[in-house]
């Protein structure tokens, strides 16, 4: 078993298609993702419900805009920090090079998504990869996003 770490962000209101997380593997491992879980605080009626298509991909070579944010042990007991560097809610997308997408689906703005793959069925990002959450579409309006991914280097 690997060190485990999250990354996440909160209270961010956005108008686009955004990158939620980069996640850029080092050369020296892997990253597995364990889950994902994105929410909002700002679509709360049955009239603001919409249906959003999101991705996991992995391949670009070129980063996107979003804030360089740190991950944080699981194990308050590791000292070490993550050798993967991780962005948050980038408006400009990764992008460049062969750009693969091994999990696609819908979730309800209001509901919010929580994705915990089975051990089978865990995405798993070789060394010096990038590797991206985001959104295809933009929503109808603004969403303030707050969201976490939880991820393992081994």
């Amino acid at each position: 078993m690997g060190r485990m770490y999250s990354v996440g962000f909160t209270a961010s209101a956005q108008t686009a298609a955004i990158e939620f997380f980069e996640v850029v593997t080092p050369a020296t491992c892997s990253v597995v993702i364990h889950s994902l879980e994105i929410g909002q605080t700002t679509e709360l009626g049955d009239a603001m419900e919409e249906q959003l298509e999101w991705y996991i991909s992995s391949g670009a070579t070129v980063s996107g805009n979003g804030s360089a944010t740190t991950p944080v042990a699981l194990d308050r007991g590791i000292t070490m920090a993550a050798l993967s560097t991780c962005e948050t809610v980038a408006t400009t997308k990764a992008n460049t090079g062969t750009i693969v997408y091994p999990k696609r689906g819908v979730f309800n703005v209001r509901a919010g998504l929580l994705y915990v793959p089975t051990p089978e069925t865990r995405i798993s990002i070789p060394p010096s990869t990038r590797l991206t959450v985001g959104l295809t579409a933009a929503p109808a309006d603004s969403v303030t996003w707050v969201g976490c991914l939880e991820f393992e280097e081994v």
